[in-house]
């Protein structure tokens, strides 16, 4: 049938659209002077930093391929280099995107907020509208095209081991350089973080666009899975109907189609005066709402995604033995989850509500006190989307089973693409502002830069919370689809075979609980590692190289970068064998029960840790920048003394070990998928 196209039509549609964004961002005017020469110093720094770890990739890459290529075929080889290659793909150009974009939004800083603000946004999108139609058109085709589950499954994985990969090696060097970056500037030194003697400078604005490449893969990874899993669960538990393989698919197109309608939405009035160079003008502009236009878009994307759903599942589902109503109960339910995540990061992390303001009043108190109230709020933080994704799951089954919460999580991920633009607006801005800082450019200029810069954190925030949740709720239907694999290859589903009466589960229980925790740990003392050798880089120069400090020479940037890079990588190993390897041990050794049972401990204890630590951390930093912006004794009080100290301990809370967790969860449960045929 021609109309089972329709998800490729939609995915082509979008990439043309996408060049029409990058035409856009490409059209306007580069960074001159000494910000062309902060920028290029940004944009060198990135891609050496990517082509160095696409090399080291890419031969773990090789190794892989050939180990399922001998032991599980071909084709499924095949599909765990198609998963690769598609997210290297989305990691480049979100670098590219990213490192381009900055330079503009800094010149175009010049021509008014709107304008700036258009550019900023526009690259993110592009982004965040090229992952999504990647993803489902590469799932689209290799359904259509070869039906093998197994083979999609390795495209799963494809996916995860790059996810992995990035949010684990790209989370230790963004940390790493912010953390350092902070310390030798503000501490040793007495200077910005992004002062151009600050040896470390660059690499941090480097690790900004490292950190949104992690986020871009993070997501085509959470996106890919998902479609993969429901795609498994329809075809296994409705076997001889198309249409329920076809439907998450056709959800998601119907999405991206939202998200490109709403974003003609997202804009800001007008500037009424344009800057010109003028020593001071007033930017009116300046006091508009611009994380409320980013929302308007979001919000506007649900609510055409929750009118077009019905008629898509009306078409498919009309001859089918299915209900409707309940199967678009369940994609609402899917839409509410993804917004109450959305609000509930935003609560937890943004200055104009209690829970910073708490960490902000109780940093007056010292240190401890500071440190002791993070941790509380981090905690806290996790209740809603716990509760969210509970009642989500108990609904979505209850109107239409397993299928019901794959339909779910399918349409809680299908909103990504302009989820993601609003997250990626947070590296573009913040590079535009180490750009306009470092360059010394105007005032005027400065001002509209800062007023972008101010919701970037918002924009990180609630975007690591949505990932961080999804990425959880997408592996519960990734456990869904293995207990489905495992009934077909006994022939039968018992229903104690992940009860609580064997102990086979408890003991599988307790090693996926304790799983996320260790993961967390080896990447919390990985970042203080690497940031040490990057602080000692940093005083080896500032102690050899002459006129340094009094910027009469320049500093040895990429030194700095390629310390942080090769400890990162170094240190990577042991957290990225966990999800590799713990389900082959696990599942060989213990069996399917004790695997099931390790997933069940990984998925709970996955979620609590990676929301709180994700928006923990973001609560941290939101309560230094208040007091940074002249709230209870401003900079260099003792409030602000200790708001600097939680917010270096949530720093690899937020950007590192948080955000891994969800995609280690996800490896688990698809090598538990790959190796299902060998361990029943």
């Amino acid at each position: 049938m021609i109309i089972e196209y329709f998800p490729i039509a939609v995915c082509i549609f979008a990439i043309l659209f996408v060049f029409y964004l990058v035409y856009k961002v490409n059209k306007a005017s580069f960074a001159k002077d000494k910000a062309k020469e902060v920028a290029d110093e940004i944009k060198k720094g990135a891609f050496a930093y990517l082509k160095r770890q696409y090399g080291t990739a890419g031969l773990i890459t090789v190794f892989l391929f050939a180990i399922l290529w001998l032991f599980v075929g071909f084709g499924v080889g095949i599909g765990f280099l198609l998963g690769v290659v598609l997210s290297a793909i989305c990691c480049f150009f979100a670098v590219w995107v990213s490192t381009k974009a900055s330079s503009k939004v800094a010149e175009g800083s010049k021509r008014g907020l709107a304008y700036s603000f258009e550019l900023t946004f526009g690259g993110g999108l592009s982004i965040g509208l090229l992952i999504v139609a990647l993803s489902l058109i590469s799932v689209s085709l290799y359904y259509l095209f070869t039906r093998d589950i197994l083979s999609m499954v390795a495209l799963g994985f494809g996916t995860t081991y790059v996810s992995i990969f990035w949010r684990v090696a790209g989370g230790i060097f963004t940390k790493a350089a912010d953390v350092a970056t902070d310390i030798i500037g503000k501490i040793e030194e007495g200077i910005s973080e992004d002062d151009l003697k600050n040896p470390v400078s660059i690499a941090d604005q480097v690790g900004d666009n490292v950190g949104g490449a992690a986020l871009a893969v993070g997501i085509f990874e959470t996106y890919t899975v998902v479609l993969i899993a429901s795609i498994i669960l329809g075809s296994l538990i409705y076997s001889i109907s198309l249409p329920f393989a076809l439907l998450p698919m056709f959800l998601c197109s119907v999405a991206i189609v939202s998200s490109i309608i709403a974003s003609f939405f997202v804009k800001l009035k007008q500037d009424p005066i344009l800057v010109e160079g003028s020593a001071l003008i007033k930017i009116e502009a300046v006091n508009q709402n611009i994380m409320g236009v980013m929302y308007k878009g979001l919000a506007i994307s649900v609510i055409l995604s929750a009118f077009a759903f019905y008629p898509v599942i009306l078409s498919l589902m009309q001859s089918q033995n299915a209900s409707v109503i309940n199967l678009y109960g369940a994609s609402l339910i899917g839409l509410i989850v993804a917004v109450g995540v959305v609000v509930a990061s935003e609560f937890y992390t943004s200055k104009k509500y209690k829970p910073v303001m708490a960490i902000v009043k109780a940093s007056e108190s010292g240190h401890a006190s500071n440190i002791i109230r993070g941790l509380a709020v981090g905690m806290q933080s996790a209740t809603m989307p716990v509760v969210l994704i509970a009642f989500g799951t108990f609904f979505s089954f209850w109107l239409a089973g397993p299928y019901g919460v794959a339909i779910a999580a399918v349409c809680a991920v299908s909103i990504s693409g302009i989820v993601v633009a609003i997250s990626a607006f947070a590296p573009i801005s913040d590079n535009a502002m180490g750009v306009v800082t470092m360059s010394e450019m105007p005032e005027e200029s400065k001002s509209i830069v800062n007023s972008l810069d101010k919701v970037s954190n918002t924009a990180k925030a609630i975007t690591k919370g949505y990932t961080a949740t999804l990425a959880v709720f997408s592996a519960l239907v990734l456990f869904l689809a293995f207990s489905q694999r495992v009934a077909y290859f006994v022939g039968y589903i018992n229903s104690n075979d992940f009860s609580l009466d064997n102990p086979a589960v408890i003991c599988g229980l307790l090693i996926g609980g304790l799983l996320p925790y260790l993961f967390a740990s080896f990447l919390m003392g990985s970042v203080g590692k690497t940031a040490e050798k990057v602080i000692a880089e940093a005083k080896r120069q500032f102690k050899e190289i002459k006129g340094l400090a009094t910027g009469e020479q320049k500093p040895e940037y990429e030194k700095c970068i390629k310390v942080a890079e090769r400890s990162s990588k170094k240190e990577m190993i042991v957290p990225v064998l966990i999800p590799l390897l713990m389900p082959l041990i696990v599942g060989f050794t213990l069996g399917s029960q004790a695997l099931g049972g390790m997933l069940i401990g990984a998925i709970v204890a996955g979620l609590f840790l990676a929301f709180s630590m994700t928006i923990g951390g973001t609560a941290w930093d939101s309560a230094k920048k208040a007091i940074e912006e002249g709230g209870y004794g401003g900079k260099h009080s003792l409030a602000h003394q200790a708001a600097v100290t939680g917010d270096a301990v949530g720093d690899p809370y937020k950007d590192t070990a948080g955000p891994a967790i969800g995609p280690m969860v996800q490896g688990l449960c698809i090598v538990a998928l790959l190796i299902t045929a060998f361990i029943v």
